[in-house]
């Protein structure tokens, strides 16, 4: 039987950061990760491994030479997604992204799936950025069907399609 032994860590530190250096994994549909440092720079940063399948994150920062794998077969939710290492979407769950949020892909995003990424449903003429920086990647590698980015899709990188389709709503 699995449990949910935290559903909130909140921190509140001068530096208002949680740098994870080795393996991370979260999971559980009611798990949050809050970093609240008024005026500092708040982010969960990883440095190594990581495994995301269920629960909220606020900021999120996966760093150069990191790896993300977001396993998610429900909604997860983020405000703000930066990445320099590499993300795997390897389900076919939603990402959801606040309605101030957006993601910065400035290395290796990588459907592994025929998943989606919205923004919040009250702001859809509105959506959050995508931005997909010079230099960056994104690659739906596997899953024959369609992966869908229902963000505003700004684009200076590299798109690449092996398998199925991508679908961007807001480009």
């Amino acid at each position: 039987m699995a449990s949910n032994y935290l559903s909130t860590i909140t921190i509140q530190d001068v530096a208002g950061a949680l740098t994870v250096n080795g393996n991370f994994a979260m999971s559980g549909n009611q798990g949050k990760i809050l970093i609240a440092a008024p005026g500092a720079t708040s982010v969960l940063r990883l440095k190594g491994q990581g495994n995301w399948s269920g629960g909220r994150i606020d900021r999120l920062e996966v760093s150069a030479g990191a790896t993300l794998a977001l396993n998610n077969t429900g909604t997860i939710t983020a405000n703000q997604i930066t990445n320099s290492g590499t993300i795997n979407y390897q389900t076919s769950g939603i990402l959801k992204i606040d309605i101030i949020g957006k993601i910065e892909n400035k290395g290796q995003f990588v459907f592994n799936s025929d998943g989606t990424i919205a923004g919040d449903k009250d702001n859809f003429n509105n959506p959050p950025p995508f931005h997909n920086a010079p230099g960056a990647t994104l690659t739906k590698a596997l899953g024959g069907g369609k992966s869908s980015i229902q963000l505003w899709v700004q684009n200076e990188g590299l798109v690449s399609i092996r398998s199925g389709r991508i679908k961007l709503v807001n480009v």
